[in-house]
């Protein structure tokens, strides 16, 4: 194997090098593949659940594979400057990596280098490193069978969902089916939900798709790790349901995850459709201050917090026996009756990543749930229990 290419082509190793297992027992899982074959070059890294394979711009010269330690290999391609190149090399006789890198006016090739014809260029790097690598052949693909037609979805309206999707799941291992976000293609509309049993997020998109009805769980992780690799100019993402995996196509990014073999709770009775006894609209930038200044007091008090909505006002309120207390008053457009409400303020700050610049809190009682909703973008709601205190 045998190519050559821009240092900054290699920045898509740090995409690769979060799904590596820097500690697994097995050596192979620790390592990245680099593969070389019909003019391209490909990066790959698993750790048995994730598989992420990234695609970079490179000259070809002699097609081969070999997997080298993430541990070495990423760390020595951070530090390669932009605007060099790089040329890598396999040694047969010992599988290891040549790597050399010098200016991009120069030869990189065996060690020789032809002198810059600009005198005035006073900088010259050459550099040149030899990295121990394993066989390709024990490289583990976990994700084998076909795929069916990719979903097309919206880049931006993806990395959305998830935002406000995936802090919902579960982090209990002993409940599986809740560690994941269930994702949904029903009468044309896609719907993502994720809960831990003591709040529930749902999003819908607002377009429809022609295509038979699918439904399976994702790993929250894996979602959430889709949205790091979408690039800021990539314009649509494709979701293709496998046998049991998933596959998340974004252009020069695969990804294949496994899929949550579990059956999701039935969360749609609990979804509220009627209206609400009382309805706060509040700025949302406000709200994130007040709970940011309210989490201070009451991640001492289990995240406690109380909300006191009159026709007038709106408060939010915490304390802590040792640290003391705090209260915000909020300027909000309040209407129905006055309420009463403790919650967790921290599951209320996650679900302000709503993209709207308003957000609709709706409550019935100090024993039912309460909704929170963008005013305008109604793509999206949260539902977060109440806690029930002594008092």
């Amino acid at each position: 194997m045998k190519f050559t290419c821009l240092t900054e082509n290699l920045a898509k190793i740090v995409t690769v090098s979060r799904t590596v297992s820097p500690k697994s027992t097995m050596p192979i899982l620790r390592c990245i593949l680099i593969t070389a074959q019909n003019g391209r070059v490909s990066l790959s890294g698993t750790n048995l659940e994730v598989l992420t394979t990234v695609w970079i711009d490179a000259f070809v010269e002699e097609e081969g594979a070999i997997a080298v330690p993430d541990s070495t290999f990423t760390p020595l391609v951070k530090m390669l400057e932009n605007g060099r190149k790089v040329t890598m090399s396999i040694d047969g006789e010992s599988n290891s990596l040549k790597i050399v890198c010098c200016d991009e006016y120069d030869v990189c090739d065996e060690g020789s280098r032809k002198p810059t014809p600009d005198t005035s260029k006073m900088k010259h790097i050459y550099n040149e490193s030899t990295v121990k690598g394993l066989s390709p052949k024990d490289f583990p693909n976990p994700f084998v069978g076909d795929f069916g037609v990719g979903l097309k979805l919206d880049a931006a309206e993806f990395i959305q969902a998830v935002l406000n999707v995936a802090p919902s799941a579960s982090k209990e291992l002993s409940r599986p089916a809740l560690c994941g976000v269930f994702i949904e293609l029903e009468n044309g509309r896609l719907s993502m939900v994720s809960t831990d049993g003591f709040r529930l997020s749902r999003w819908e998109s607002q377009s429809t798709y022609e295509r038979e009805p699918f439904s399976m769980i994702v790993p929250a992780r894996s979602m959430i790790e889709v949205s790091k690799c979408i690039s800021p100019e990539l314009e649509y993402i494709f979701i293709a349901p496998g046998l049991g995996t998933v596959m998340f196509d974004m252009g020069d990014t695969l990804l294949l995850s496994n899929t949550i073999d579990e059956t999701y709770p039935n969360y749609k009775p609990i979804i509220p459709n009627g209206i609400a006894a009382t309805k706060v609209v509040v700025d949302m930038d406000d709200l994130r201050r007040c709970c940011t200044v309210s989490s201070i007091f009451a991640k001492k008090e289990n995240n406690i917090s109380m909300m006191y909505v009159t026709p007038d006002l709106c408060k939010v309120a915490a304390s802590a026996e040792k640290l003391g207390e705090n209260e915000t008053d909020l300027v909000a457009d309040v209407t129905g009756k006055s309420i009463e409400f403790a919650f967790n303020i921290q599951y209320l700050t996650d679900t302000l990543k709503i993209d709207d610049p308003q957000v609709t809190i709706c409550l019935n009682s100090n024993y039912e749930p309460m909704i929170v909703s963008g005013k305008h973008n109604t793509s999206v709601i949260h539902i977060i229990m109440p806690v029930i205190t002594k008092s």
